[in-house]
């Protein structure tokens, strides 16, 4: 339960920095990462992966609008489809 909540505040912590670096970078010309930044990003979006595949429905809509994010499934015969997008 402990790392399922450290992991969403990792997640949580990592759409605040994208939404921060997108405004920043609005204003000023990017930069790239630091090797410690990517190594960041990606433990947290491994992270992310791991507590998506083993949370409820609600805590995954709940990760899902955290980060801006919906999904729309369509259920109904043959393969399962699903869309996701911006909020």
């Amino acid at each position: 339960m402990v790392g399922q909540w450290i992991t969403e505040t990792q997640a949580r912590k990592l759409a605040a920095d994208a939404r921060l670096r997108a405004t920043t970078e609005s204003q000023t010309t990017p930069g790239r990462m630091t090797k410690d930044q990517i190594s960041g990003m990606v433990s947290a979006i491994t992270g992310l992966m791991t507590a998506l595949r083993y949370a409820s429905a609600a805590d995954k809509a709940e990760i899902y609008a955290g980060l801006g994010l919906h999904l729309t499934c369509h259920p109904g015969p043959g393969p399962e489809r699903s869309q996701h997008g911006p909020m």
